[in-house]
């Protein structure tokens, strides 16, 4: 039997990888930007400037540092070597890949100089590398072709025609926007432009600061610093800020504005909502915040350096930069505390942030009629929950046992904010008993630690007892121990007319505790043009026609397909497992296209009776109320 040896990466294979991580300019320039701001960081520079231009019509992209640059050892380890040890700890990555993986949208061209001495290389598009210059004294021709009058560094991409740069406000948005580089764009000593030259070098337009602000209109509702369950060793800080206004929808997910940046004092490794469930809640978009723990880079240290264990089994980050990896048992860990007090605010906005009071006028039998025919497609389709919601009862008994076990400083915020806000809030039980500040403490006697655990999107709240000389990391079972779960409980839909700011579509629908709330929204200018609202009265006055009667019917069909295939999708992990972007697209459509078609006869129907009773019209054929 041979030596074992580590085994080779070929290039080709190289190649394929890559590309998983690096897919578009942005990408490339989240990688450059935040590969400057290390070694500025390095270096102990306080002033960062950073400058990106597109040049030749979008063929071409540089970034340019004026940090500490390279020798031309440092630039063949750097840019010439996959995988090798990141030079120092501090920096955002831990493998030497992002530098070069940007190759896959072109061929790359490094150049630098460092204390006077010039080097460059170079990875074509087919990621094969070489060094063309070591180590050479710099000249004024290489400052005034590189534009750096010290030291730095420029990388030249020549874009492969499909990643032609075409909208330069474009690449702006989506840089300004990506939660990657959302801690270094707020910083006010991070200085970083995009500006536009044609083919002479003659600039297009000006330097375009790019910097990301916060909402002005905020509050901070939470500020936790908490050890992490399991994990005594890490302590993680949790921010929970609320603005008046909801943040955009994006285009993307790597432009999510409203959730958590997951981060530690080097990166910011995502943004999340923490929980599956809580990404399409109505109030989410009103909500934001940091999850900061450092821990989560000493754990990607460690696997590297001692292997796989039971308390860090694999890496912590998707080697692909797709974020965090959920499953890890010590982000379940770390989300659990702060995915508590998210449920439980989101519970408390939902019975503030509700519709307003709209006289539905005589259209209100219609409504519910429509209500009824939903509750029975819920009862047949047999489902407590599109997710498994904790009651608010069980949530305020794991926070407050959280609070006694884990959180060592706790500012709480949320009801007096929520007073200033909203003239109607009354904040559930137990609610209004939160001290602003709590400190770690402990109960006579046993101890109880009660963890909100993930599995997969279901949220178990189960406590275990254990005395305090007892290991964290130890299970201890007794005949004391007990289980709190989500209860089965039966979903009744609430149909109702808006005139809420935040909607942007002509309805929305979704869950809140026991209630699936459907609101209808009478400003969208389709809706507004067949239902109006006497403004004085707040009364529906325009149902004046058979068309006004079919919008509703015809909504609240799509409403409820929809609703049915997000029941569909959460109750199936494997719905869409193996399908690209397309089948994905066309399998929901399909899907969504079988829930109406099982539900539109009993809904036209209900409709149709209202039309014949409301204007005469003669009644269609009657039929049963639901196909199942």
């Amino acid at each position: 039997m041979t030596e074992e040896t580590p085994i080779l990466i070929d290039s080709r294979a190289y190649r394929y990888i890559r590309q998983t991580a690096v897919r578009n300019v942005q990408d490339a320039l989240v990688e450059l930007i935040t590969n400057s701001v290390d070694a500025y960081n390095k270096n102990h520079t306080a002033h960062k400037a950073i400058e990106i231009e597109v040049l030749d019509q979008g063929r071409k992209i540089v970034c340019r540092d004026f940090a500490l640059g390279l020798t031309g050892t440092e630039m063949q380890e750097c840019f010439l070597k996959v995988g090798s040890f990141t030079s120092y700890k501090g920096a955002r990555g831990y493998f030497s890949r992002g530098a070069k993986d940007i190759s896959a949208l072109g061929g790359v061209t490094f150049s630098t100089i460092k204390d006077g001495l010039y080097s460059q290389c170079h990875i074509s598009a087919d990621a094969n590398g070489s060094m063309i210059h070591s180590d050479e004294p710099a000249t004024d021709d290489h400052r005034d072709g590189l534009k750096i009058v010290g030291n730095g560094l420029m990388v030249a991409i020549d874009l492969l025609n499909f990643h032609y740069i075409h909208d330069l406000q474009e690449l702006f948005e989506l840089v300004r926007t990506h939660g990657a580089l959302r801690d270094i764009l707020s910083d006010d000593l991070v200085h970083v432009t995009l500006q536009s030259f044609d083919r002479a070098g003659t600039p297009l337009t000006e330097q375009m600061p790019i910097h990301y602000d916060f909402p002005e209109d905020s509050s901070l509702l939470l500020d936790i610093r908490y050890e992490v369950p399991k994990y005594p060793e890490a302590e993680a800080h949790f921010e929970l800020w609320k603005c008046k206004n909801p943040l955009p929808e994006p285009v993307d997910e790597k432009q999510l504005e409203f959730g958590f940046m997951v981060m530690s004092d080097s990166s910011v490794y995502e943004i999340s909502t923490l929980r599956d469930k809580f990404r399409n809640d109505v109030n989410m978009p009103y909500i934001y915040g940091r999850l900061h723990c450092n821990y989560i880079a000493d754990l990607m240290y460690d696997l590297d350096t001692h292997g796989s264990s039971n308390e860090n089994p694999f890496p912590i980050l998707d080697p692909s930069r797709a974020g965090i990896n959920v499953d890890h048992p010590f982000v379940r860990e770390l989300y659990s505390i702060p995915a508590a007090r998210l449920e439980l605010l989101l519970k408390e906005l939902s019975t503030v942030q509700g519709v307003p009071n709209i006289d539905t006028g005589d259209v209100s039998d219609l409504l519910r009629n429509l209500e009824m025919v939903g509750n029975e497609i819920i009862a047949t389709e047999d489902f407590s929950s599109i997710w498994k919601d904790n009651t608010t009862g069980d949530l305020i008994r794991a926070i407050e046992s959280q609070r006694g076990n884990y959180v060592k400083v706790e500012v709480n915020n949320v009801a007096p904010v929520l007073h200033s806000e909203f003239s109607n809030y009354v904040p559930s039980t137990g609610v209004d008993e939160i001290q602003s500040i709590r400190r770690k403490s402990s109960l006579e006697g046993e101890d109880v630690k009660l963890i909100v655990e993930s599995r997969g999107d279901i949220s178990d709240i189960h406590s275990e007892s254990r005395s305090w000389e007892q290991p964290l990391n130890k299970s201890v079972v007794s005949d004391t121990d007990f289980k709190v779960k989500a209860k089965k409980t039966t979903l009744n839909l609430s149909i109702n007319l808006s005139v809420n700011d935040s909607m942007t579509y002509r309805y929305q629908i979704y869950q809140s505790g026991e209630t699936i709330f459907l609101n209808i929204n009478l400003r969208d200018p389709v809706v507004a043009s067949e239902i109006q609202v006497n403004a004085e009265t707040g009364e529906v006055i325009g149902i004046t026609s058979p068309q006004s009667v079919m919008l509703l019917g015809e909504m609240f069909i799509e409403a409820m397909g929809r609703l049915l295939l997000e029941h569909q999708a959460s109750n199936n992990a494997r719905m869409f497992q193996n399908l690209n972007s397309y089948q994905t697209v066309v399998k929901l459509m399909r899907d969504f296209e079988r829930n109406v078609n099982r539900i539109e006869v009993a809904i036209h129907h209900v409709v149709g009776k209202y039309i014949e009773g409301r204007f005469g019209v003669e009644d269609p054929e009657p039929t049963d109320a639901i196909q199942t």
